[in-house]
């Protein structure tokens, strides 16, 4: 088969249409397992063709032999490719980069955020404790002023009444600051 009847057979395979078809001898409807062998010759043939009259074209254009000059382009198309793939995956790297420095700082500043909140916190809670405890001591000293004068009392039962308030006092503020 002549290359216009092997292309004129794949056009009418593509429509769907046998009519006009090299390939159609008129008893079977198509003997197109005989196309893609003509058809993987054909392209051989022009690979091949191509190729020497690149090799021709190279020879006339400069001192360097063909196959340099194909390899060097060839080269230079898969630096080039490998180039761009290279830069796009740097510019992504450096976005992430970007986006974990910045997360980073985030969490940086919210665990400073945190710290200071809890210092705050534990200072504010020593402070409520030193004026409940400075409460307390109050409270209680006012309490033995009142229900033990000095007056005409023995000071042996004063010690012992008053360690009784005592202790029955710090049981009370032990009850009241757990509850």
């Amino acid at each position: 088969m002549t290359d216009n009847e092997i292309i004129k057979a794949f056009e009418c395979c593509a429509s769907n249409n046998c009519k006009g078809c090299p390939y159609d001898d008129g008893t079977t409807r198509c003997l197109t397992l005989r196309l893609p062998k003509d058809a993987l010759a054909l392209i051989k043939r022009l690979q091949s063709e191509r190729d020497y009259w690149r090799t021709q074209y190279m020879l006339k254009c400069g001192d360097t032999p063909a196959s340099v000059l194909v390899a060097q382009a060839e080269f230079e198309a898969v630096r080039a490719m490998h180039v761009k793939a290279l830069e796009d995956r740097i510019g992504r790297l450096e976005s992430e980069l970007y986006i974990a420095r910045r997360d980073c700082a985030v969490a940086e500043r919210n665990h400073k955020l945190a710290v200071e909140e809890r210092e705050a916190n534990a200072k504010a809670l020593i402070d409520m404790t030193a004026v409940h405890d400075q409460s307390i001591d109050n409270f209680k000293a006012a309490l033995l002023k009142k229900i033990f004068p000095f007056n005409g009392v023995d000071k042996k039962q004063y010690t012992i009444n008053a360690y009784a308030v005592e202790k029955a006092i710090e049981e009370v503020a032990e009850q009241m600051t757990r509850g």
